[in-house]
C-alpha cells in the first residue's frame, strides 16, 4: 500500500511539494521525478539524480546516486533490485525485465559510475546483470539475456539454462550486440556493433563479429536472369525467381 501511495504522490504532485510529503514515512528522494509512475518498496533518490518523463518504473528497491538518469520512455519493472552509481545513464525507451515464470532468485541489476545503457536496451534479469564504470552500450538495440533453453531430443522437455552477465569496466559494445548468460566480459574490451557474444572474453582489446566477406558479383550479368515487374513507379522493379 506504502509504495502505490508514494508512486500516486510522486505522479500527482509537484517534486518540491511530493519529495518532502514522501520523506515522512522514510522515502529518501533528494534528485526529481518528472510524470513517470515510480513505485518501489524502498527508493532513494539522491541530489542530482532523475527520472524523466513517462517512464515505469516498479520494483523492490531502487537506488540511484548522485547524477544518475533515467531518461524517457523506460519501461523498468519486476521482482529484481537496481542500484544506479554516480552519473549512471539508462537511455531512452529501454526495457528491463523479469517475468514471474522465470524467477527463482531474488536479482539485482548495478550499473557502474558513469555507465551507460543505449537507447532501446533489452535487459532480461533473471539472472544477475553488472555493468562496470565507464562501460557504454553505444547506438541502440542491444540485448541482454540471463536465461536460454535447452530442447531434449524427447518431445515434449526441455530444460532452462540461467546465467549472470558481467561486464567489466571501460568496455564498449556497438550497436545491436547480444550477450547471451553467463557471459563475462572482462575491463578494457570494445565489440563491434551487431556481434552476439555468447562466451566471455577475457583478454582486453577489440572483439567483432564474423568478418565481411568478399563474393565476385557482377549486377549487369544477375539482373539479365530475373524478370522485370512493368509500369513499376519509381525505378526499375525485378522479381526474385524462386
Amino acid at each position: 500500500m506504502k509504495k502505490f501511495l508514494t508512486a500516486l504522490i510522486l505522479f500527482l504532485f509537484p517534486p518540491w511539494l511530493a519529495n518532502r510529503i514522501v520523506r515522512l514515512w522514510g522515502v529518501r528522494i533528494e534528485g526529481k521525478i518528472g510524470f513517470s509512475w515510480v513505485a518501489c518498496d524502498h527508493c532513494t533518490i539522491e541530489k542530482g539524480a532523475r527520472i524523466q518523463n513517462f517512464c515505469y518504473v516498479r520494483l523492490p528497491s531502487l537506488t540511484m546516486r548522485r547524477g544518475a538518469r533515467i531518461k524517457m520512455f523506460n519501461r523498468i519493472k519486476g521482482s529484481f533490485t537496481m542500484e544506479m552509481e554516480p552519473e549512471a545513464v539508462i537511455n531512452f525507451a529501454s526495457k528491463i525485465t523479469n517475468a514471474p515464470a522465470l524467477k527463482y532468485r531474488n536479482t539485482k541489476l548495478l550499473l557502474g559510475e558513469m555507465a551507460v545503457l543505449g537507447v532501446s536496451t533489452r535487459v532480461d534479469m533473471t539472472g544477475n546483470v553488472t555493468i562496470g564504470a565507464f562501460s557504454v552500450f553505444a547506438g541502440a538495440g542491444s540485448e541482454l539475456w540471463t536465461h536460454s533453453y535447452y530442447h531434449s531430443r524427447e518431445v515434449p522437455k526441455r530444460f532452462r539454462i540461467d546465467g549472470d552477465i558481467i561486464v567489466g569496466k571501460n568496455v564498449y559494445i556497438g550497436s545491436r550486440c547480444i550477450i547471451t548468460a553467463g557471459v563475462s566480459i572482462a575491463d578494457n574490451i570494445s565489440i563491434g556493433a551487431g556481434s552476439v557474444v555468447s562466451k566471455s572474453l577475457e583478454k582486453s582489446g577489440l572483439y567483432v563479429n564474423q568478418p565481411l566477406r568478399f563474393l565476385e558479383f557482377d549486377p549487369d550479368e544477375k539482373i539479365r536472369t530475373l524478370e522485370q515487374i512493368p509500369d513499376a513507379p519509381v525505378d526499375l522493379v525485378y522479381r526474385r525467381k524462386m
